[in-house]
């Protein structure tokens, strides 16, 4: 089963934080693409059973980089978003 995971990161712990969740899935036998958030690769990810999505915190609210980003730049075409 192919997963993905699209983070951001902009001390890199956030990035770190990504690397352990991939591991895990990899242990757990799935196919796993890692992207930074500006290297999405979209064929990989319209393929994935799931993305997880990754990005710092800031006063209890996400990042703008993140927010900007996603809102819908690199939302697949025909992608309901839940």
């Amino acid at each position: 089963m192919k997963l993905a995971i699209v983070y951001y990161s902009e001390s890199g712990n956030t990035k770190q934080a990504a690397e352990y969740v991939a591991e895990g899935m990899k242990k757990a036998g799935a196919e796993v693409g890692l992207f930074e958030l500006d290297k999405i690769d979209e064929a990989f990810v319209a393929e994935a059973k799931a993305v997880v999505f990754g990005a710092p915190t800031f006063y209890a609210d996400t990042c703008a980089v993140r927010d900007a980003r996603l809102s819908g730049q690199y939302l697949l075409a025909d992608e309901e978003v839940l």
